[in-house]
């Protein structure tokens, strides 16, 4: 969900028709790139741009901006539009299509069918989403309020009383531009 320099409010209050600030996202290779430092892809492992990049690109933006706009609805209290829901669904049933057990060193373990895939990246956030987003975790899903940030972040801290998706970064911000105001 956070493959974006920020969203943007697009009326005085965050919605979920957040304006995006920075897309990340731009060529194929930057899904590739996001998914080796996701852990997803090993160092090594980022696949060769396939004749159906650009789609593939575009199916994985979708399916980011579905799970932000689901995300947003849990933590608003708000019914998720049923067009994204579909989206995610079919993501999580495709990636559960390739999901396999398989033995090795006397022991099972869970790979996916065909570990060459460029796919594979969205195979493992529709796992991930699907684990999160039913999870009672997703209680603690929160978004920075950062005036160009508005990631959406999971609040472990203690208390569970997190307000920014990193300190150092927006709630520095946050605290420059209040001292600036002299408030």
């Amino acid at each position: 969900m956070n493959t974006v320099g920020g969203r943007i409010a697009s009326s005085g209050k965050r919605d979920y028709a957040d304006r995006i600030v920075g897309e990340k996202l731009v060529h194929f290779d930057d899904l590739m790139t996001w998914g080796q430092m996701a852990g997803v892809l090993g160092p090594a492992e980022a696949p060769v741009a396939p004749r159906h990049a650009g789609p593939l690109l575009a199916r994985a933006i979708a399916f980011r901006e579905a799970l932000y706009r689901i995300a947003k609805c849990l933590l608003e209290g708000w019914a998720p539009p049923e067009a994204d829901l579909r989206l995610v669904n079919r993501e999580i049933v495709t990636a559960e299509s390739h999901r396999r057990l398989t033995f090795s060193h006397a022991r099972l373990s869970r790979t996916w069918d065909d570990s060459a895939a460029p796919e594979r990246v969205l195979w493992a956030v529709a796992e991930s989403a699907t684990v999160l987003l039913a999870s009672p975790d997703a209680a603690s899903l929160r978004q920075c309020p950062g005036e160009e940030c508005g990631w959406i972040f999971l609040d472990t801290s203690r208390n569970h009383a997190r307000r920014w998706c990193q300190m150092r970064i927006c709630g520095n911000r946050a605290k420059v531009r209040r001292f600036r105001r002299g408030a």
